[in-house]
């Protein structure tokens, strides 16, 4: 962060006038003296209208049959391979303790083997014929010219990471010695911790053109 401190309210932070950011490092090593984020298997309920996740922040009610959602308010029903009843006392989830979904505010939640449920939604492009105008001369013609649009939502198959690195080769760039920093930084990314990968990857360099790369193994030698 770069203030120790956070304004409680958004007329406070127009007031001060303090700039903030937050820098985040997902799936950053962990120091020794935290505790390991917890991995969740089996399937986690999620917000049937944001797809949010149910978490330490969602809510429970009508005797454990309904959840809450944090993040856009949602009432969702709990499955029934997920259900619990509420503690009269405490409206607390009787088997809360055993959930470290609903316990942490990180965990690492392996949908591996859990199918479509867990893909994102996105909507499939509409596919047509491209249409050749002379000329668009009226107000008809113009609102007669529909362009490809999106068709319907639809589940989208996970694919692996792909990073594109761009390294900028100015002569500027290469005396500065950016060009050998920067390609020292993506060795250490590709090959520093066997134990991680990035996935799929590619390599352009521009200066006054960008150039591309290939770099199948099987055009090695």
């Amino acid at each position: 962060m770069t203030t120790y401190a956070v304004p409680k309210d958004a007329e406070l932070a127009n007031t001060c006038n303090i700039p903030i950011a937050a820098s985040f490092q997902p799936f950053a090593h962990q120091p020794v003296q935290e505790m390991p984020v917890p991995v969740v298997s089996g399937p986690i309920p999620r917000c049937i209208q944001c797809r949010g996740y149910v978490s330490v922040w969602c809510t429970f009610g009508d005797g454990g049959t309904t959840w809450t959602c944090n993040l856009c308010g949602h009432a969702n029903k709990v499955p029934d391979e997920y259900f619990a009843h509420l503690d009269p006392q405490s409206m607390r989830r009787v088997d809360q303790d055993a959930r470290p979904e609903l316990n942490v505010g990180t965990v690492d939640i392996d949908v591996h083997d859990a199918g479509q449920d867990y893909w994102t939604t996105q909507y499939e492009p509409s596919v047509i014929e491209p249409q050749f105008v002379a000329a668009v001369t009226s107000t008809a013609q113009r609102d007669s010219i529909r362009l490809a649009g999106p068709s319907k939502l639809a589940a989208r198959q996970p694919v692996r990471l792909r990073t594109l690195f761009a390294i900028e080769t100015t002569a500027e760039a290469v005396e500065s010695g950016l060009v050998r920093a920067a390609c020292d930084a993506i060795r250490a990314a590709l090959y520093a911790d066997q134990g991680t990968s990035i996935g799929d990857f590619g390599i352009l360099t521009f200066d006054t053109e960008i150039a591309f790369y290939a770099l199948e193994v099987r055009l090695n030698g």
